[in-house]
Formats: C-alpha cells, sequence, structure tokens
C-alpha cells in the first residue's frame, strides 16, 4: 500500500516558486532518489533533481523535516521549485510514477496531523477559516481558534469534569460510610463553577458565529422604494438591475462587503406589493424569507408614496430581526416628521456614505468586543450545550444517595466536550471539514 503522499501545496499556474510537499516513511528516500542526497532535519539544501532516466528536472532546494518533528508528524519533504508549468508538470508526472507515492487528497496533510495528535479538531476546525478568512477579524478570529484557544478552554472545563467525576467515585465506593461535609460541599461548588462558566460562554450572541459566517443583511422594502439603488451604492457597483419598471427584482441578489472588518452578506430582495403576479410573489416571498433568516434587515421606505409610513410598517411587523429604518426619496416630503426613519437620497453619494455609518454602527462591535470569543461555530454551541445540560441535570440528583447517576451526567459532560476536541466520535464529521481544504494542506 501506498502509504506517503504528494501534492502541490501551491496555487496552480505560472509563478515565480511552486512547492510540492512529501509525507510519509518514503519522503527521504524520494529525496535522495532525485537528488542523490541525504538531507539533514530543517536544513534547507540547493539540489539539482533528476528523474529516473538521469534528466534533469530543475534547479531546487530541498527541505526535510524527520518525524515526529514536523506539521503531519510523519517525514516530510518540500521541493521548492520553479513555478513554470513546464516544471510543475514534469515534478508531478515523475513522483506520480513512483510505486510508493500516492497523490494526497483534500485535507491529507492536515488529516494526517490530527491522526499523528498534531492538531485538534477546534485547531483543524481554526486552520480551515484561516484559509477563508477574508477580512481581518475573519483572519483574528481564525488565529486565535488555531492557536488553542477553543482547545485550552474545553480542555479546562474537561479536566474539571472528569476530577469531579474521580471524586464521586468515593461516595460510590465508600457509600457505607459517613464522609465529611466539607467534600460535599467541594463537589457542589466546583460543578457550580463549571455550570457558571459554560453558561457565560454560550452568552455570547453568536458573535464568533456571526465574524466566521458574515453578517447577513437583508434589503427589504415596497416596489421601487431604492432597495437596488441603495445595494449598488454599498457596493460601489452596478450589481442590482435599477429600472423605474415596478418588480425589476424578482430574485435575491447578494454581494459581499467588508464593513468596520466585518464580512457582511447584503441582499437585495423582492419589492413587497398586494396583487403581484404568479413570478412576482414566488420572490416577495423569497424576500419575506430573506429577512427572517438574516441577523439584520434595512427596511427602505418610499418618500414617493403618500402612505409610506404605513405600508413600511405592515412590513416591519413581519421582521424579528434587528432593523435599520431608512426613508428614501425623503425629497418629495413636505412634512418633516419621519418618525423613527432615517430620511436619505440614495440616489446621492453622501446618503450612502450615511447607510454605511449606520450599518457600520451594527458590525463595529463584533469587531471591537472586549469579550473572548470562543464559539465560532454551531458544533461548538451544540457540544457545550450538550456539556451544560448535562451537568445541570445531575443537580436533580443527590450526592450521598444517587452517586452512579450524577456520575453518569459528569461522563455525558466530559463526552460532549472530547467531541469538540475530536477525542472521540469524530469520524462522521472529518470528511465534511477535511473536504473544504486545498489539495496539498
Amino acid at each position: 500500500m501506498k502509504t506517503t503522499v504528494f501534492a502541490l501545496a501551491t496555487p496552480p499556474g505560472q509563478s515565480a516558486i511552486a512547492i510540492f510537499r512529501i509525507s510519509g516513511e518514503a519522503a527521504h528516500d524520494v529525496a535522495h532518489r532525485m537528488s542523490g542526497k541525504l538531507l539533514a532535519h530543517r536544513r534547507a539544501e540547493p539540489s539539482v533533481i533528476y528523474d529516473e532516466y538521469g534528466e534533469m528536472l530543475d534547479d531546487v532546494v530541498l527541505l526535510y523535516f524527520k518525524a515526529p518533528l514536523s506539521a503531519t508528524g510523519e517525514d516530510i519533504l518540500e521541493i521548492h521549485c520553479h513555478g513554470s508549468l513546464a516544471v510543475i508538470e514534469a515534478i508531478s508526472s515523475y513522483l506520480s510514477r513512483q510505486p510508493d507515492l500516492m497523490p494526497a487528497e483534500a485535507g491529507a496533510f492536515t488529516k494526517r496531523a490530527f491522526d499523528n495528535g498534531k492538531m485538534d479538531l477546534t485547531e483543524i476546525e481554526g486552520l480551515a477559516d484561516l484559509i477563508e478568512s477574508q477580512t481581518d477579524t475573519q483572519r483574528r478570529q481564525a488565529i486565535s481558534q488555531l492557536k488553542g484557544q477553543m482547545r485550552k478552554k474545553a480542555q479546562e472545563w474537561r479536566e474539571d469534569i472528569i476530577r469531579l467525576a474521580a471524586r464521586l467515585e468515593s461516595l460510590i465506593d465508600f457509600a457505607d460510610e459517613e464522609l465529611p461535609d466539607s467534600l460535599l460541599s467541594e463537589l457542589d461548588k466546583l460543578r457550580q463553577t463549571l455550570i457558571t462558566s459554560l453558561s457565560d460562554t454560550l452568552d455570547d450572541e453568536r458573535q464568533g458565529e456571526l465574524i466566521r459566517n458574515g453578517v447577513h443583511v437583508a434589503l427589504i422594502g415596497p416596489v421601487n422604494a431604492g432597495k437596488s439603488t441603495a445595494l449598488n451604492g454599498l457596493a460601489g457597483r452596478p450589481a442590482a438591475i435599477v429600472a423605474d419598471e415596478a418588480g425589476t427584482t424578482r430574485d435575491i441578489v447578494e454581494v459581499r462587503l467588508n464593513v468596520s472588518g466585518v464580512s457582511v452578506i447584503l441582499k437585495d430582495t423582492a419589492g413587497i406589493r398586494e396583487n403581484a403576479g404568479h413570478v412576482e410573489s414566488i420572490g416577495i416571498e423569497r424576500a419575506r424569507e430573506a429577512a427572517n433568516q438574516s441577523d439584520l434587515v434595512i427596511v427602505v421606505a418610499d418618500g414617493a408614496q403618500t402612505d409610506w409610513y404605513a405600508h413600511a410598517e405592515d412590513i416591519c411587523q413581519t421582521v424579528t430581526a434587528p432593523m435599520i429604518k431608512i426613508l428614501n426619496k425623503s425629497d418629495k416630503i413636505t412634512e418633516q416628521n419621519y418618525c423613527d426613519y432615517q430620511p436619505l437620497s440614495l440616489i446621492e453619494d453622501d446618503s450612502i456614505r450615511q447607510l454605511e455609518t449606520k450599518l457600520a454602527e451594527h458590525c463595529a462591535p463584533l469587531n471591537h468586543s472586549g469579550k473572548q470569543i470562543i464559539i465560532t461555530r454551531a458544533r461548538h454551541r451544540r457540544l457545550i450545550q450538550n456539556a451544560l445540560d448535562a451537568l445541570t441535570s445531575s443537580k436533580d440528583y443527590d450526592f450521598e444517595t444517587s452517586p452512579e447517576i450524577v456520575a453518569e451526567d459528569m461522563r455525558l459532560a466530559a463526552d460532549a466536550l472530547g467531541q469538540m476536541l475530536g477525542h472521540i466520535d469524530v469520524e462522521d464529521i472529518l470528511s465534511d471539514i477535511f473536504s473544504s481544504f486545498c489539495i496539498g494542506k
């Protein structure tokens, strides 16, 4: 069986430098085979490499990492070659012909790091988030997780739970003897400390998930209110069609913005009105769904309508998310009573800047939160909640009379945190995580 894998670790295409990575027990032998050299650990070695027919492939730098002192915990060879398409193809073809090598699948190197205990599951998720990060806030959060912020906290909780469970064993083993009240008080105090810590972590307003996934913002309002104009203005380009004809926007138009360092997914939706046609009605239903699924909704009222307030408020009644209320075409209104709507004229640059400021006010706290963010994925939240539920459930039973039941709740709590770190029952999610990685990572 081929146990050593290889892949191009840099993007395909022409570049100054390209890097091949080889991980497994044959890595050093491949280096010797190509260059005739025996490489030292962590020492860059300029070399000329040849194929099996003695034809020169390229003038390269070879870098060897000896197991277990490598990223994967296995022997690793890196070939730093020229980045021409011809060189990349020649080296790739040579490696493919070697009987003890096989092409790496997506995420194969990181999976080997996980299998060899170099990374836990939360750190791997942090690495995946770092690869996909688009804003500075996402980058900083991903690096924090990659460096073990989640791992350290989860390990701390799990160790405390295991210590609590171990002390429960004394209650089970010495059930016929009277135990000191101080021991029971100490156990209860430790359990309550854990419950408080887990609860405080969950009470984070989903900030980590909002940073990782982006803040979803829906533009909603009546037809021709100026939603598409707002989207184009905020995007800085004509992403949506703008026309005087009612019902121009039928489906959702989506753009991604960077607002105060936070990724924002802005959605333009179909205008809401009565007596719409069949196709337009489908778009209106999708608009309502987008609003209900968004983290923030920008309601755009049409100042050209005499009953703009009633119409806009009817729409607001269906929205459960936080709202920014905008009165567009405010120059067409004679009265100065705008209620809680901000008067703007979205065809003007100054009004777009005011809307950007309004949007930034909602996003900026995510970028400047003083609270340490632990949870970045729904998986984390679910497992922490499971641990909290088990600990809370254990309070229904007495330490002295039902220590076995309390111990079982402790085991369930520890198992939930173990799943978060990847210690147990993770095979069903590993393939999903690694499939998002690049070949060569």
